[in-house]
């Protein structure tokens, strides 16, 4: 997630991102991606503000949730999530070896 963060400019963007990607569907409050995503309210603030102006997130009442309307959400789906595979994999191999 390094190399990813640094691409996307923040390691905490690639957190939140990933966080509404895996829950297409489901809307958060500030606090709840505090606690998910483990970043300062600073940084969640700043973000927050940020997906939200290129579209990537919307505000709905009291919470957030993924724009379903975005363009690039299948991309970023791919790049954000299937980058784990390698990750994942190398987890089990090392497992295996115990």
């Amino acid at each position: 997630m390094e190399i990813l963060g640094k691409i996307l400019g923040s390691p905490a963007r690639v957190k939140i991102m990933r966080l509404f990607l895996v829950n297409r569907t489901k809307s958060f409050t500030g606090t709840e991606i505090l606690k998910r995503s483990r970043i300062s309210k600073d940084t969640l603030r700043r973000e927050l503000k940020l997906l939200s102006s290129v579209g990537f997130l919307k505000k709905r009442g009291a919470g957030w949730s993924l724009n379903p309307f975005f363009g690039y959400s299948v991309e970023f789906e791919n790049l954000l999530l299937g980058s784990d595979i390698l990750s994942q994999e190398a987890i089990l191999d090392n497992f295996k070896k115990i």
